[in-house]
């Protein structure tokens, strides 16, 4: 997350503006949950390894907590993800490092005799 915070201004003004955004990203498309699902559904045909079955639709279900009636209870479950989110940040890094490393390597074809 934070490589998306522009330089130039105040670290700690750019972290509080990012959250912000992030947050009511997360409502806008928590209230057009149901839309957001039946368009997905209606994608799972169309061979997407990610969205291949109705597994795949109770994870976007489940991340916006739509089973939750209250806003305010998933947007606090959307805040202490986001904290979760910030404290493992050294583990996405070093996963992106080692994919990237991954990528750089020199791809050996396997041989067939």
């Amino acid at each position: 997350m934070l490589f998306f915070i522009p330089p130039f201004l105040p670290s700690r003004y750019n972290f509080e503006h990012f959250r912000d955004l992030c947050e009511r990203a997360f409502l806008t498309l928590r209230r057009h949950g149901s839309l957001l699902i039946s368009l997905l559904a209606m994608m799972i045909s169309t061979g997407l390894p990610e969205l291949s079955s109705e597994q795949d639709l109770n994870v976007i279900r489940d991340t916006l907590q739509l089973d939750r009636g209250d806003e305010s209870d998933a947007l606090e479950h959307f805040r202490r993800d986001f904290d979760q989110s910030l404290r493992n940040a050294w583990k996405i890094s070093l996963d992106w490092w080692f994919h990237m490393m991954n990528q750089m390597r020199p791809k050996v074809r396997a041989r067939t005799d």
